[in-house]
């Protein structure tokens, strides 16, 4: 039972280690890239938090 506990511990450290790598390796694939400006109806936008104002676009 120990030896059972054991090796199934090792597979998932091993799986946690090997998907931890793969992040690593693509993680530029993985990056977000904004894209250019587009023409909107709206010329800006105005969201209140507590009363805050937040200018969303301009």
């Amino acid at each position: 039972m120990k030896r059972m506990i054991k090796r199934i511990s090792v597979i998932i450290l091993l799986s946690y280690v090997a998907m931890g790598a793969f992040l690593y390796i693509n993680q530029r694939s993985y990056l977000y890239f904004p894209t250019a400006d587009t023409k909107t109806a709206y010329h800006h936008m105005t969201m209140y938090n507590d009363g805050d104002p937040s200018m969303l676009l301009s």
